[in-house]
């Protein structure tokens, strides 16, 4: 943190009743990213009043996280600890304080008006990490893209996020249906900001067996020019193995992937 003012990035405020994700799960990806973390079992001095110490680590930190939950929220120790860290900017116009909902719980009126980021919905916690992140300015960096197979045709490769971690359910689901020669066609159907991108190419490039599926497609409707007419235009190139300028040209947000054999 060369000429900062600040000793560390950011300091965590929680209830110890939450200790097991926080001092685990939550510290580790922080510091993973690069930041310097404040956190009480670690930085307060053996022997100093818990309040100055808490005083002095807000003081010290340039962000604070208030990780929610009912623990927190019944705790005095946490009340009495969020105040303190409004004082210096009450409206938070300086954004040094980032409430976390970790469990479904009710926020406190006094952080009512704050945009929090919520862990509390298990189907968006890459959603939730990424915004996290970003906020503590951090921006999650995308994994380099694996080595593919030459003969696939990714139009468009993903900025895979680091770190992709469980739904092993949903890559299940995907891989029974590639075996599942009755239903040739899957959509897979969720509001933005779910992963579903992320989801579909880790499954690609790390499920997908590319001697039993020579012919794959990856497609942005994100990217510049990739309408769907240009779409079809390149996708039937690619499968059929004409030149695509031979093929007539056309004059939407999503993305599309297709896999293809004889049998398909």
């Amino acid at each position: 943190m060369a000429d900062s003012p600040y000793s560390y990035d950011v300091f965590i405020s929680y209830s110890t009743q939450d200790k097991a994700w926080v001092r685990g799960e939550l510290l580790q990806t922080l510091e993973n990213a690069g930041l310097k973390v404040g956190i009480d079992f670690r930085d307060f001095s053996v022997g100093a009043p818990t309040v100055n110490e808490i005083r002095r680590l807000l003081k010290a930190s340039k962000k604070t996280l208030v990780v929610l939950t009912p623990s927190y929220i019944q705790s005095d120790w946490t009340e009495f600890e969020t105040l303190l860290l409004q004082t210096k900017d009450p409206a938070n116009k300086e954004l040094r304080l980032i409430p976390i909902r970790k469990e479904l719980c009710e926020i406190p009126d006094h952080m009512g008006f704050l945009t929090y980021v919520d862990f509390a919905e298990p189907d968006d916690l890459e959603f939730a990490w990424t915004r996290l992140l970003t906020a503590l300015g951090r921006p999650p960096q995308p994994e380099p893209a694996p080595e593919t197979p030459p003969q696939w045709f990714l139009a468009h490769p993903y900025g895979m996020p680091p770190n992709f971690t469980g739904r092993n359910a949903e890559l299940q689901t995907l891989s029974n249906w590639l075996t599942d020669t009755q239903h040739p066609l899957f959509v897979l159907r969720a509001l933005g900001g779910f992963g579903k991108s992320a989801l579909t190419w880790h499954w690609i490039t790390h499920q997908v067996n590319a001697q039993q599926w020579p012919q794959v497609v990856w497609w942005s409707f994100y990217e510049e020019a990739a309408n769907f007419n240009n779409f079809l235009r390149l996708t039937l190139a690619y499968l059929t193995g004409q030149d695509p300028d031979a093929l007539p040209h056309g004059s939407s947000s999503m993305h599309c992937c297709g896999i293809y054999n004889s049998t398909r």
